[in-house]
């Protein structure tokens, strides 16, 4: 097994791992800057704006980064990973909901960020189908 062979490999299974972290990283960072954001426009915490920035905006960005990433790391078939990283997110977002219905919380804003979740994947997933044919290393 060549070195190309086991680079390949390699980045095929860090697809999985880069999407949580890109996952994670995204909604640290969205969550850093809209906290930063609140504090110099006097935004209260539990404000309706508060809410939007906090489950919609923050949302999209996470889903993004965590296809984006996860994309990037594969070394060919983006759009079938992307398409693939993308139900994840949705069926992680099905299961969010359905939790906060079975737990009898607010599911306004949990609906709401699921919503949130599939256009932030949905943004992704479509640049990746229009960069063309994606099935070459880089």
């Amino acid at each position: 097994m060549n070195k190309q062979n086991l680079i390949t490999i390699g980045r095929w299974i860090a697809v999985l791992p880069a999407a949580v972290a890109g996952l994670l990283v995204g909604s640290l960072v969205s969550n850093l800057f809209f906290s930063v954001q609140m504090f110099f426009t006097n935004i209260a915490p539990g404000s309706f704006w508060a809410e939007v920035n906090h489950s919609i905006l923050s949302s999209i960005i996470a889903a993004a980064a965590a296809v984006y990433l996860g994309c990037r790391t594969a070394p060919t078939y983006r759009k079938i990973v992307s398409l693939i990283l993308g139900a994840l997110l949705v069926m992680l977002a099905t299961v969010g909901v359905i939790s906060a219905l079975y737990i009898g919380e607010e599911v306004g804003w949990t609906i709401a960020s699921a919503i949130s979740i599939i256009f932030g994947t949905g943004i992704v997933i479509y640049t990746f189908f229009e960069e063309g044919e994606d099935y070459t290393f880089g």
